[in-house]
């Protein structure tokens, strides 16, 4: 089974697959666990963020921004501000 998305900057379709879709949800918790153990260790920090927004930087990474980490300076690759 496939999910598609609209993606709200492009208008343009987005079909990933469940085996994608997992994959996201899988990084983006262990993003959380992640940034759990950060902020435990630093004594110091808020988890908002970084729990309530971990699926958007998994799909943003996952799926929508186009990079390229064996070429950092590939002339159309998408920059992520944040």
């Amino acid at each position: 089974t496939t999910t598609t998305t609209i993606s709200p900057t492009t208008g343009s379709s987005n079909t990933l697959d469940l085996d994608t879709q997992s994959a996201l949800l899988r990084a983006a918790d262990e993003a959380r666990g992640l940034a759990m153990d950060s902020i435990a260790a630093a004594k110091s920090g808020h988890l908002g963020l970084p729990l309530g927004a971990a699926e958007i930087g998994a799909v943003l990474f996952g799926s929508e921004l186009q990079f390229n980490p064996h070429d950092p300076q590939w002339i159309n690759r998408d920059r992520f501000v944040l």
